[in-house]
């Protein structure tokens, strides 16, 4: 990978819904912003026993809550979210946040670029 550029590739079931295409976007989006400012080492921490595989898709998680919910999305069965959200997630995506904000603020704005209604 050069700097600054990233190849995404997206499995077929990305493209099911415009819904789970905007949730899987805007998640390989996190990583890609995560990597390119030079967090990828923090959001590859472990975070064992929260609910998450590494801070990173804790911030994601957080992110793509607040799109499929500014959507009206929550009960669409998007990835990730099935059954609606997992409030011990969301908490713990919180606490996670709380203690290195970088990882979420720098790709926040990502939750506001689709927008359907």
């Amino acid at each position: 990978m050069k700097h600054g550029m990233s190849n995404i590739h997206f499995a077929p079931a990305a493209f099911s819904s415009k819904e789970q295409l905007a949730s899987t976007f805007i998640h390989e989006m996190g990583h890609v912003i995560h990597n390119n400012l030079g967090l990828s080492q923090l959001a590859n921490t472990p975070a064992s026993g929260l609910g998450f595989d590494n801070y990173g898709h804790a911030a994601i998680y957080k992110m793509q809550y607040n799109l499929l919910k500014m959507n009206g999305w929550l009960n669409k069965n998007i990835n990730g979210f099935v059954n609606g959200v997992d409030k011990y997630l969301l908490g713990t995506s919180n606490q996670i946040i709380n203690d290195y904000p970088d990882l979420y603020n720098s790709i926040k704005k990502l939750e506001k670029i689709i927008k359907f209604k």
